[in-house]
């Protein structure tokens, strides 16, 4: 299935007939105006009194004249309303097609309006159709462009319909289908069941414990312990303490750097190194060999000097 739809190329076209007809409908309600002007009315003079009659004076006053009507001044003339350009021609729109094309299996269904058809015989000896906008007879050169893209679609589908229904594909679909109904199963089973609510009870008992007064006595315990910790890590007395074992610290590190301390490391060093030189010495051997056979000797005689104690007597029985 295949569906088309052109490009909107003539919407900028659209737009300028649009703004041409709004000046337009402006220009005609100013020409109406025009033509409907009103005239200037002229005010009328009143007529002027006559004598009258002594007999007509007895009688009843005659009721005054209206007043006179003020002219109405002129209505300005309208300018004159500039001519209106004249309308662009609109390039003709290109054909539209709501167009869908199926095909299987030797049977093709065409629907909506499908512009023009051109038919030909392809190299390979197979009847090539396309639709498209132009009424003219493609050049060759369209004919083998779209021969092409026909054979690189038909080979693309080919090889798509055939790993579809290629055995490994099937075989893959239906481990993924055995796969899915296994888990299926699995997630139906009375031991994944059990699993899930024994993990649901581990959770509320958790939440339970959390909430409980015992946690949050718990919680509190180690909150007041580390806010006496913190006050005495800040205190004072811990700070001085501090600063008084990093002196120390610098003291000794001083002292140990100090001429005076390497001059007495040096100095055992040497003394222990005269130490080991002398008992390694012949002459310490030789004294240390004369003080072991003048102590066997002393031992020597102490034994024969001295008797041997006399057993102690036995107790009667």
């Amino acid at each position: 299935m295949h569906l088309m739809k052109p490009r909107e190329t003539d919407a900028p076209f659209v737009g300028a007939a649009r703004a041409v007809g709004l000046a337009a409908i402006g220009a005609s309600v100013l020409g109406s105006a025009a033509l409907l002007h009103v005239t200037p009315v002229m005010a009328q003079a009143a007529p002027k009194a006559t004598p009258v009659a002594a007999a007509e004076l007895a009688a009843p006053p005659a009721p005054p004249a209206p007043p006179a009507i003020p002219a109405v001044a002129a209505v300005p003339a309208i300018p004159a309303v500039p001519a209106v350009p004249a309308v662009p021609a609109i390039p003709a729109r290109p054909a539209r097609h709501a167009h869908m094309v199926y095909g299987h299996d030797g049977v093709t269904i065409e629907r909506g309006q499908t512009g023009y058809r051109h038919t030909w015989t392809g190299s390979d000896g197979v009847s090539i159709t396309v639709t498209n906008d132009d009424p003219n007879e493609p050049t060759p050169e369209q004919k083998q462009r779209w021969e092409d893209q026909s054979r690189r679609a038909e080979a693309a589908a080919a090889k798509a319909e055939a790993m579809v229904n290629s055995p490994e594909f099937k075989a893959r679909i239906a481990k993924a289908q055995e796969a899915a109904m296994k888990a299926q199963a699995m997630v139906d089973s009375p031991e994944f069941k059990a699993r899930i609510a024994k993990a649901e009870e581990e959770g509320r008992k958790a939440q339970a414990y959390v909430n409980s007064p015992e946690f949050k006595a718990r919680i509190a315990k180690a909150q007041a312990d580390g806010a006496r910790a913190q006050a005495l890590i800040n205190s004072p007395e811990f700070k001085a303490r501090i600063a008084k074992a990093e002196e120390a610290g610098r003291q000794a590190a001083a002292y140990v750097n100090s001429p005076e301390f390497k001059a007495r490391i040096a100095k055992a060093a040497e003394e222990g190194a005269k130490a080991a030189r002398m008992a390694d010495s012949p002459e310490f051997r030789e004294r240390m060999q004369r003080l072991q056979r003048e102590l066997d000797e002393t031992g020597d005689r102490l034994s024969r000097d001295i008797p041997d104690p006399q057993p102690a007597p036995r107790p009667a029985p």
